[in-house]
């Protein structure tokens, strides 16, 4: 795509920020005079080099919570959380896309590091809409570090994303990394661009884990990979065992779970037992 601009009336030097993925090439004419411009690769800002180091005491668990739960008070989803002590957790602020009631500042005190959900619509191209505008979402993650989270869960994010989509990341991730949150981007899949660990703090990879070992694409960065098991058959006990699969191969995180819109209602024996 190319987006023609025209300026005119300019007497001083001129500088022109182009913000991808708007447009793959730009025409811009000056007082008459026109040049053209490629969008070649994004800007990127490198996320950290190595993720924080887990809180002492707290389970190398990424827990996932969409469940609206509003912590202005006690409530149940809550008070199961802050016993679990995940280190992770990924939930919905009211920042995130689905507004939700998650405060952060009462996950502190049990250090868990709260990263609040958008979704990319893999890049933008899935609803078209303000689900998944460049725009609307950079204006979401400015209210998630608003929200005082740790960072932003990015959801529905393509595996091995063309130049136009990775500029579109870059600049999710960009705005993330300058508003001091982590990202995590989940691709839902264990083969993936090994790209995607240059934008983002973490990658959420496979989301039917089962327990097998790392993929090609993991295996250089198993420290900053999380691995989910969504599975509506799943128990404590094969919550357990694929979990101990996780950590004995060297994966961040892992979380298990029979839906992402409740806690199981074994939560607490399956945190026992890890």
């Amino acid at each position: 795509m190319t987006e023609s601009i025209n300026i005119t009336g300019i007497t001083a030097p001129l500088t022109v920020i182009f913000t991808p993925p708007d447009a793959q090439s730009y025409i811009v004419t000056v007082n008459g005079l026109t040049a053209t411009f490629s969008v070649v690769a994004p800007i990127i800002i490198p996320p950290s080099p190595a993720p924080p180091p887990i809180t002492s005491g707290n389970k190398k668990i990424a827990l996932v919570d969409y469940h609206y739960h509003n912590d202005t008070v006690a409530n149940a989803d809550m008070t199961a959380i802050l016993t679990a002590k995940p280190d992770i957790l990924i939930d919905c602020t009211p920042g995130s896309l689905w507004k939700g009631g998650t405060l952060p500042p009462k996950y502190a005190s049990a250090n868990i590091r709260v990263f609040s959900y958008i979704t990319g619509g893999y890049e933008g191209t899935k609803y078209k809409t303000s689900e998944d505008n460049l725009t609307t979402n950079i204006s979401r993650i400015d209210a998630i570090a608003n929200d005082k989270a740790t960072g932003v869960f990015i959801d529905e994010v393509t595996f091995a994303p063309d130049a136009q989509g990775k500029a579109y990341l870059a600049a999710l991730c960009n705005e993330a990394h300058i508003r001091g949150l982590l990202v995590i981007l989940n691709i839902g899949d264990n083969f993936y661009d090994d790209w995607l660990y240059t934008v983002a703090d973490y990658i959420c990879s496979n989301e039917a884990y089962g327990g097998s070992k790392p993929s090609t694409s993991e295996s250089g960065f198993l420290a900053r990979t999380i691995v989910l098991d969504l599975n509506p058959t799943a128990t404590a006990l094969s919550a357990i065992s694929i979990t101990k699969a996780a950590q004995a191969n060297g994966y961040g995180w892992c979380y298990v779970t029979d839906g992402y819109n409740a806690l199981p209602t074994w939560l607490s024996t399956y945190m026992a037992g890890i």
